[in-house]
C-alpha cells in the first residue's frame, strides 16, 4: 500500500495539532523536491517506526509543555539542519504562546548555541514575546549589548516590535540603539536608526539625523533620509543636509525619493515630491 504523507510525514501521525502537519520527515528513504514541500514515501501496512532522532511530541493547541524542552530542541535542530524555514516558522508560532514560559526558556537555550542558525531561531522566539514583560526586556537589552555577530544583531533589530506604552519612555532601549549607531557594520547602523523610530520621540531623533545623513555608508544615509521623511522637523541644519543629498547625482534613486519627501514635509520651496527624479 502506498501512502503519500506531507512533511513531518510519519511523525505527524502522533501529533495532535494540525498546524504542525508537514514539519519533519522520519525516514531516510523519503524523497522530496524542495525543503518544506510535500514528500513522497512508501510506507508498509505494518507498524509505524519513528527513529530516536525524531522524538514523538504530543502537541496540543495550548502551550507545548507536554513536550519537553529537550524534545523540542531536537526538533528545532533537525529542521534547522534541513533548512526548513517554513516548518520552523510554524513551530515558532506555536511556541509564541505568551501564557507559557516555554518559548522564553527555549529562546535562552538556543541563544547559548554556537550555531548561528539556531541562535537566529532563538532571536525569533525572543522577539515573539512581549517586551512589556521584564524578563523578555532584560534579555533583549543583554543581547543588544553582547551579540557580536552583525548578521544576528541586524536580524534582532529588524524583529523588535515596540509596545506603544514604551514609546519615548524606554531609556534603556534608546541608549542601546544610540550606541549601535557607532557600530562598525553599516547594516547594523542603518537598522538601529530605523528601529529608533519606534522608541525615540521626534526631538531625540532629530538630534541624531545630521550625523547619520553624513554617514559614509549609503545604507545609513538612506535610513536617515527615510526617518527624516517620517518625522515632523523644521531644522534648518537638517534641511541643508537634505538639500546637499538632493543635489548629489551620485546618490541612489531611492535616496533622492526619500530626500524629496523629507524636504516636502519640511515645507521647503526648493523641492517638491512631484518633481522628476534625476536620471541615474
Amino acid at each position: 500500500m502506498t501512502v503519500r504523507l506531507p512533511l513531518l510525514g510519519m511523525l505527524c501521525i502522533s501529533l495532535a495539532l494540525p498546524a504542525l502537519v508537514g514539519l519533519i520527515t522520519a525516514d531516510d528513504s523519503v524523497r522530496h523536491s524542495s525543503p518544506g514541500r510535500l514528500l513522497n514515501t512508501t510506507v508498509s501496512a505494518g507498524p509505524l517506526v519513528v527513529p530516536t532522532e525524531a522524538p514523538k511530541i504530543q502537541l496540543r493547541r495550548k502551550p507545548v509543555d507536554s513536550a519537553s524542552d529537550h524534545q523540542i530542541l531536537a526538533l528545532i535542530r533537525q529542521l534547522s539542519a534541513a533548512g526548513d524555514e517554513e516548518s520552523l516558522f510554524r513551530l515558532r508560532s506555536l511556541l509564541a504562546d505568551r501564557e507559557s514560559p516555554q518559548g522564553l526558556r527555549l529562546a535562552g537555550l538556543l541563544l547559548a548555541e554556537p550555531d548561528p542558525a539556531l541562535r537566529r531561531t532563538g532571536i525569533d522566539l525572543l522577539a515573539g514575546q512581549s517586551l512589556l514583560e521584564p524578563e523578555v526586556h532584560r534579555r533583549v537589552i543583554t543581547l543588544l549589548d553582547q551579540e557580536h555577530d552583525p548578521a544576528l544583531l541586524q536580524h534582532l533589530l529588524t524583529s523588535l516590535d515596540a509596545p506603544i506604552g514604551l514609546y519615548g519612555r524606554d531609556t534603556e532601549m534608546s541608549a542601546r540603539l544610540h550606541k549601535l549607531l557607532e557600530h562598525a557594520n553599516n547594516e547594523v547602523r542603518a537598522q538601529a536608526l530605523l528601529q529608533m523610530l519606534q522608541w525615540d520621540d521626534y526631538p531625540t531623533l532629530e538630534g541624531y539625523l545630521y550625523s547619520t545623513l553624513n554617514d559614509p555608508s549609503p545604507e545609513v544615509r538612506l535610513s536617515a533620509a527615510t526617518v527624516a521623511s517620517l518625522i515632523d522637523t523644521r531644522s534648518t541644519t537638517l534641511k541643508n543636509a537634505l538639500l546637499t543629498l538632493r543635489d548629489n547625482p551620485r546618490e541612489s534613486r531611492d535616496m533622492h525619493a526619500s530626500v524629496l519627501a523629507a524636504l516636502h514635509n519640511m515645507d521647503t520651496s526648493e523641492a517638491d515630491p512631484s518633481d522628476n527624479l534625476p536620471n541615474l
